[in-house]
């Protein structure tokens, strides 16, 4: 026995270094080896979803974009039409920032009749130009400004004749004018009318 071991002592050196390298090794590895990733029974796994929301998303041919719930609003606009029915103009505010009454007033020319409410305090030069912005009236002159006015010398195309010695000459309710169309003030229902007639200036 002493013989063998004399013999083969170096090899047998060799051998135990060579075993306890090895078991030296396991141990290390054993001890040391890197958690694994697969999750244990203390520490179970929790999946989390993510979910990404689109602020503008793509409707799909099926799908229609949601419309805001409004409620039913039915509106309907009714006109009357009355031609029959004098031109109202609307009540025009004073210097003082009031509205002003209307009346109720008549123009005669010819064979032709205007009914109008215009403002209280409005004149006849005031109904002539109401009347030519609502009706097929029309009338011309020039003014002359001051206490004289407004002078008409044409209505509906007929003017004036120094020559045929006709002019045009109103009258309030069936009286005579003595005043220019500017300084008059209408009344409540005043009819006035023109005549196409002699008259010596």
């Amino acid at each position: 026995m002493n013989t063998f071991y004399k013999k083969n002592k170096i090899i047998i050196l060799i051998w135990i270094v060579l075993a306890t390298a090895t078991v030296v090794s396991g141990y290390y590895i054993v001890y040391n080896e890197p958690p694994s990733n697969n999750p244990t029974p203390s520490q179970p796994t929790v999946q989390t979803n993510s979910t990404t929301t689109n602020a503008n998303p793509t409707l799909s041919p099926t799908e229609s974009t949601p419309k805001e719930n409004k409620p039913n609003t039915l509106t309907t606009s009714t006109t009357i039409i009355d031609n029959e029915s004098p031109p109202v103009i609307p009540p025009q505010p004073s210097s003082a920032g009031t509205i002003q009454n209307q009346l109720q007033t008549t123009l005669v020319v010819g064979d032709k009749s205007y009914s109008v409410t215009v403002p209280e305090g409005s004149s006849v030069y005031d109904l002539l130009k109401v009347i030519s912005e609502t009706t097929d009236f029309r009338f011309g002159g020039r003014d002359y400004g001051g206490q004289l006015g407004f002078f008409v010398d044409e209505i509906n195309g007929v003017k004036n004749s120094s020559q045929a010695k006709k002019y045009w000459i109103y009258s309030i309710n069936g009286q005579k004018a003595k005043i220019g169309v500017s300084a008059y003030t209408l009344q409540p229902n005043d009819v006035i009318t023109w005549t196409y007639e002699d008259e010596a200036y």
